[in-house]
């Protein structure tokens, strides 16, 4: 072979192999595996400790631990391969068509946090694990709805019981005020321990509060009113001497400026007129018992002597009378005294005939005058409207279980279940609120329901 033909087999040979190498080159990176990815979602509610998940992944698998991280890398987690025995809280798969058991053991996330990072096995197969976790819906947003949902229901009682704050308020300021005036003239002495004798004694709220306005306010002008009186009757009466019992006890009363809760209220029930006015009254009377004494001395002194000596005995008796009266109840022991007195001068008068000396009529028992009084009272019963009331009662109480009962699902489902994230204060305020108008909407299903008749009681409730 000559040198020329050498050279030319020697670049044709060049010129193969530079054809067929990069083919070669193709067909063995052709030939290597693809390494494969996959990506897992995990939400957690609750749970505190390790989590243990099982992922069906490539073979083999991950040996070497991973981080996951939040956005501001602050708050992590752990994820820890495990080869022994797996006892996995949950199973998901993350890859395609593999069955290789992936037992990964994820650390303790702070709830509220998105963490994110990847775990890889030695033949680069990769894992991208986003964790969310939230808080257990026990025993916080299950105490945050359902203190919700009893707000809202507390509408229905929420305007009485603030009703009577405001009452007892006012009445309980009225007491003191009126306990502790520095003014002898406007202090009710004893209206405390009065008005708590009454709220014991079960005297309605309303009505109580309204007897305590009604004197504080008006009652100790009306008892300086009535005083005024009292000493204008004692000036109509100079005749009699001061020393008289029952007209100093009269200006006594005159001049107190002392007010006591007994001057205007007799046990639970208001007196119709003031002490001062029965005095008044007394007083009055006295005078007129004093005119007819003075009347019938003239008369007696009018009479011979011989004929006035019982007439005089039967003045003396009723004066002596009049010397021992000392309040207006005892008025009235004065009247058989004038009696005697008037037929003892009558009889005087007449030249000492007697009256009455025919045989009196037969005795008789007067029939009682007056309103009826029922013996047996009319005890009249609910009968067949009871019950129907009754059966409303329990219609309305199921209509709101049911309406709160849907309430709680929903709100869970919408406020709860659909946050991965559910653990700030913002959350709890949401599903409270959520709650509390649910709650109200129960409470207006309740208020509808006229099954409860309104008595005078519950007016003043």
């Amino acid at each position: 072979m000559s040198q020329t033909a050498a050279r030319s087999l020697g670049a044709g040979a060049a010129v193969v192999v530079l054809a067929v190498l990069p083919l070669a080159i193709g067909s063995a990176k052709s030939t290597e595996p693809t390494a494969q990815t996959g990506s897992l979602t995990v939400n957690i509610s609750g749970h505190a400790g390790p989590y243990v998940i099982e992922v069906s992944g490539p073979a083999p698998p991950p040996t070497r631990p991973a981080t996951l991280r939040d956005t501001t890398g602050e708050h992590t987690a752990a994820v820890v391969p495990s080869s022994g025995h797996c006892a996995p809280d949950s199973r998901r798969a993350a890859f395609d068509q593999q069955q290789t058991p992936w037992c990964l053991a994820l650390g303790e996330a702070p709830a509220g946090h998105e963490l994110t990072g990847s775990i890889a096995n030695g033949s680069g197969a990769k894992l991208t694990m986003t964790v969310r976790r939230r808080v257990a819906f026990l025993p916080g947003p299950f105490a945050a709805l359902v203190l919700g949902l009893v707000a809202g229901l507390s509408v229905a009682v929420l305007p009485r019981l603030l009703r009577r704050l405001v009452r007892w308020v006012v009445l309980t300021r009225m007491i003191r005020r009126a306990d502790q005036d520095t003014s002898a003239a406007t202090r009710i002495q004893g209206l405390k321990n009065w008005a708590e004798i009454q709220r014991k004694s079960g005297l309605g709220r309303e009505a109580l509060i309204a007897a305590v306005s009604r004197v504080t306010t008006s009652g100790p002008e009306h008892a300086k009113a009535a005083r005024a009186r009292l000493s204008a009757a004692l000036a109509e009466i100079s005749s009699i001497p001061d020393d008289h019992p029952l007209k100093a006890a009269a200006r006594a009363i005159a001049g107190s400026t002392v007010n006591k809760i007994d001057d205007f209220y007799a046990g639970g029930e208001a007196r119709a007129t003031h002490p001062a006015d029965q005095w008044t009254a007394a007083v009055v009377r006295l005078g007129q018992y004093r005119k007819e004494l003075d009347s019938q001395e003239r008369r007696i002194d009018a009479l011979p002597p011989s004929g006035r000596q019982e007439a005089r005995r039967a003045w003396d008796k009723a004066l002596v009378r009049f010397g021992s009266l000392k309040d207006p109840d005892a008025l009235v022991t004065m009247e058989p005294a004038l009696d005697q007195l008037r037929d003892a001068v009558d009889d005087a008068v007449v030249g000492g005939t007697t009256r009455g000396s025919a045989a009196p009529p037969p005795a008789y028992v007067p029939a009682v005058r007056g309103r009826l009084e029922a013996v047996t009272g009319l005890r009249l019963r609910g009968g067949e409207l009871t019950a129907w009331i009754w059966i409303a009662r329990i219609l309305t109480a199921a209509a709101v279980l049911i309406a709160l009962g849907y309430a709680f699902v929903t709100i869970k489902s919408s406020g709860y279940d659909a946050k991965p994230l559910f653990a700030a204060g913002g959350d709890y305020l949401t599903l409270f609120s959520a709650a509390l108008a649910s709650g109200v909407s129960a409470t207006i299903v309740a208020l509808l329901g006229n099954w409860r008749p309104v008595s005078s009681e519950d007016e003043e409730k």
